[in-house]
């Protein structure tokens, strides 16, 4: 029975060991995994905000048309 209590005593030991280094390094692997997703998140904006400034400039021309004449997503009167 000696040899039975050392080994739980052991495996506590062990156990007590590992819980803050299992901490530490789930700690370190979620904020690297949070620093990319904002630096993706950050690319993706940027990458939408030089869209709409490419749409912005290319959107009057588009139709080949005036603006304002029969538009078809606006309201018609009558």
């Amino acid at each position: 029975m000696a040899a039975s209590g050392n080994s739980v005593q052991i495996v506590t030991l062990i156990v007590s060991a590992l819980t803050p280094i299992t901490v530490v390094v789930l700690g370190v692997v979620l904020a690297r995994a949070s620093r990319r997703i904002e630096q993706v998140q950050w690319a993706n904006q940027t990458v939408v905000t030089r869209r709409l400034d490419i749409f912005d400039k290319l959107a009057p021309g588009l139709n080949g048309h005036r603006a304002g004449a029969g538009h078809r997503y606006q309201a018609h009167a009558g």
